[in-house]
């Protein structure tokens, strides 16, 4: 027998076997091992049958190869990089959550649920605070961020205790018909008095926190709320029987302050005139009728009044409510240097139905009923026109409020000049900066005392030291304690400030029907002179331009 195989011609054309190396996927060439060369399909087929499906080849990388095969290549050559599948478990270090962050496999291993819960399951992780679904989701998706799989319960802090007032302070009547058909206009508030031992406010206790959980099953303590006094003086008393319930220790006019209540004596009066005189009282206030002009009304409390005030004075501590109207005898006359007759001082909030040509400011707010008519308006937080559906309209004079003015109608078809402003940005800043640099001040006086009495303590024991020296160290103690004192109230001062700044910043003018022409606004010291009629619309400040919305 003959052994032909010398005659057979060689084959011109590589095969080609695909492998793993150092997590790199391979491709040996065997030459002369093929009739025809490979294509792109034969190239994916073989891919696939080798157990490489999960890798995926470019199209460059495919025409690589196909050209090795038909130039009859013999050698190796690394085509792509073999990477399995990982994940990184991160837990915070207050054990509450844990989240974790998929790379997946490219061209490796992917995960196994199984495999990965099991790791997460030995990292102390308790599985009722896992979330397995979303877990077994996200194990075969790249992440860009990290997926939260574990949460554990997040303790709740009691409620802290807290004050209800026990009467009622919305003082508002509801407008009754008179036999004849008439309503009684001075009758819309009503002056609330209180009987000795009637309970006037009560404390709602402070709640225990919940406790929570960490993902471990680990308990986590939570902060209780916290206890509150009633603020006490000797118009009021707690209830012997109910520690949380305050009672009136005498009958009188009750107000609410944030955690207590102060009885005020009452001065009551049918009207404030000659024959009253002027009324100066430790107490509040109660004019059943009129104030009549040139009468001083000054009382501690609050200051209520059922008819009309005419070119009088009003001054309290707190709040003042008139049920009727307010006017000047002295009335507007077009001067810019026109000063009212008429004054009302409010400590607290003023109310009142309509007024015209006074001066008027509140600490609070002012808040009117109908209109204001060429008043010199100030509050020291809101303005308010309109409430309980009146007309709402400030016409000619100056109205200011630190935070926010709200009206239904703005000057007039007239086009009487107007002038409002709201938000003294700029002051506040002068304020803040002025009180900053006094701390700054104060905190070094501080140090440099603090370090005098540190060389002192440092020298010795008195007998070392020396009578004078000691002398100084107590006057120089002295000084500090009253520097700590001053440095505690300015840090007060800044945190209030830097609250009113956030306010102020804030500050708009609400225009609910219609704003005229040649009101004069200021916005955060951002002036602007009206001249077009605008309908409904807010009015804020913005860098150093007014905007209407």
């Amino acid at each position: 027998m003959t052994d032909d195989t010398s005659d057979r011609p060689e084959l011109p054309f590589s095969s080609i076997r695909y492998f793993d190396c150092d997590e790199m996927l391979m491709a040996e060439f065997e030459a002369n091992a093929l009739e025809f060369a490979l294509n792109e399909t034969t190239l994916i087929e073989l891919l696939e049958t080798s157990g490489y499906d999960k890798q995926q080849l470019d199209e460059e990388t495919l025409l690589i190869l196909v050209e090795n095969s038909k130039n009859n290549h013999q050698g190796q050559l690394s085509l792509r990089p073999h990477i399995d599948a990982t994940f990184e478990l991160t837990i915070d270090k207050d054990q509450m959550n844990a989240s974790i962050k998929v790379k997946i496999a490219d061209g490796g291993t992917e995960l196994v649920y199984e495999d990965v819960l099991e790791t997460i399951l030995e990292s102390a992780i308790h599985i009722d605070y896992l979330k397995t679904d979303l877990l077994k989701s996200c194990l075969n998706k790249e992440q860009d961020e990290a997926v939260l799989i574990a949460q554990g319960i997040e303790p709740i802090r009691g409620i802290d205790a807290s004050f209800e007032v026990l009467f009622n302070t919305n003082t508002k009547k509801v407008l009754n018909h008179c036999g004849d058909e008439t309503v009684n206009h001075y009758e819309t508030h009503e002056y609330i008095t209180i009987a000795e031992n009637q309970a006037v406010m009560k404390r709602i206790p402070f709640t225990k926190g919940i406790k929570g959980t960490t993902i471990n099953g680990d308990d986590v303590a939570a902060e209780d709320g916290t206890h509150m006094n009633f603020t006490l003086d000797e118009t009021v008393k707690v209830d012997v029987n109910n520690q949380d319930l305050l009672l009136a220790a005498k009958k009188g006019h009750p107000i609410a302050s944030t955690s207590g209540v102060h009885i005020d004596d009452t001065l009551t009066v049918k009207d404030a005139d000659l024959r009253s005189g002027n009324i100066h009282f430790d107490g509040s206030v109660y004019v059943t009728g009129e104030v009549h002009p040139n009468v001083v009304i000054e009382a501690s409390g609050d200051i209520h009044i059922n008819g009309m005030v005419e070119n009088a004075t009003l001054i309290s501590g707190n709040d003042i409510t008139l049920s009727a109207g307010v006017l000047s005898s002295k009335l507007y006359d077009n001067d810019d240097a026109y000063v009212p007759d008429c004054t009302i001082k409010a400590g607290g909030t003023l109310i009142m139905k309509y007024c015209n040509s006074i001066k008027a400011s509140a600490k609070n707010d002012i808040i009117i009923e109908i209109y204001s008519m060429h008043s010199q308006l100030a509050a020291g937080k809101h303005l308010n026109f309109g409430h309980n559906n009146g007309k709402g309209a400030v016409i000619g004079g100056t109205a200011f409020a630190q935070y926010s003015i709200n009206a239904n109608l703005m000057g007039s078809e007239a086009y009487i000049k107007t002038t409002v402003e709201c938000g003294p940005l700029r002051e506040l800043k002068r304020v803040r900066k002025k009180t900053l640099g006094k701390l700054v001040r104060t905190q070094s006086e501080y140090s440099l005392l603090s370090n005098i009495l540190e060389k002192i303590k440092n020298q010795g024991t008195p007998s070392t030291v020396g009578k004078v020296i000691l002398k100084k160290a107590k006057k120089i103690h002295h000084e500090v304690k009253i520097i700590e004192q001053n440095i505690v109230q300015l840090e007060q001062q800044l945190e209030l400030i830097k609250k009113q700044l956030t306010l102020t910043e804030n500050a708009n003018i609400t225009i609910n029907k219609k704003l005229y022409p040649n009101v004069h606004l200021t916005l955060n010291d951002v002036h602007h002179v009206n001249n077009r009629e605008h309908d409904p619309c807010t009015i804020h400040s913005e860098g150093y331009e007014i905007h209407f919305n």
